[in-house]
């Protein structure tokens, strides 16, 4: 714990984020039957409110829910409509013949050099050019399945795509969370974390000192308004300056 004019607040390792982030999981999962991938899919979705997703997962229309976002329940493994089908299906009604053949299982695919190429390519793409670790679904056309973090992480080969791919996954607790900012350090990995939101200066482990409540460079003692505003100013008298 650090203090800053009596303002208490940590710098959080990545780890120490996951492991908040796997408490958020297991709040979850003691209350309802899930798999720790799917819980951490639909806490992303909800942005980290344990609250709002579980007034949600006890409504009474959970596998719309899960349609919705594209996940694939346990109870859509275990219905089949005539019991000669595959177990399991996409929510477009059709088997997706990557994802959920009728003859080829998930942790198959992922023996398939040549299917085991294609989606570390279209991974490192997502992660590394469009840096949307939200939105990666299955390759297949039309098919809207999640491809959870478990997954992703079974198909990721080069490292550096996976630190990035696990900086960003992060990125959506740390971002949802009003007590926890990121270093704006390009190459830190580190996050600070307080009790309250104020405007104090904090000092990362890698030296750059910011404004907790605004996240910019401390500016003590302007307040953050006034700096804002400031600003704001600044930027339209430069831009008088180049009209002119």
């Amino acid at each position: 714990m650090r203090f800053a004019q009596e303002f208490e607040y940590e710098v959080l390792t990545i780890d120490e984020i996951q492991k908040q982030i796997h408490g958020c999981i297991e709040e979850i999962k003691a209350v309802i039957q899930l798999s720790s991938a799917t819980i951490r899919t639909l806490l992303a979705h909800f942005k980290w409110d344990t609250q709002k997703l579980l007034e949600r997962l006890f409504d009474g229309n959970q596998e719309q829910l899960f349609a919705d976002i594209g996940i694939v329940s346990n109870r859509t493994e275990r219905t089949t409509p005539n019991g000669n089908e595959s177990k399991r299906q996409c929510y477009a009604k059709s088997v997706c013949f990557i994802c959920y053949s009728d003859d080829i299982k998930p942790h198959h695919l992922l023996r398939s050099p040549l299917l085991h190429s294609l989606l570390d390519a279209i991974l490192d793409h997502k992660i590394m050019s469009e840096g949307d670790v939200m939105a990666i679904t299955c390759p297949a056309t039309d098919c809207k399945v999640v491809v959870d973090e478990e997954q992703v992480l079974q198909l990721i080969t080069d490292e550096t795509v996976r630190a990035k791919y696990q900086r960003l996954n992060t990125d959506s607790y740390v971002s949802s969370n009003r007590l926890l900012r990121w270093c704006p350090r390009p190459d830190c990995l580190h996050a600070f974390s307080a009790q309250t939101k104020e405007a104090h200066p904090v000092v990362c482990v890698c030296g750059k000192q910011i404004c907790f409540g605004c996240g910019e460079d401390n500016h003590e003692p302007i307040g953050c308004q006034l700096l804002r505003e400031w600003n704001v100013k600044s930027a339209g008298s430069n831009g008088e300056m180049i009209d002119g």
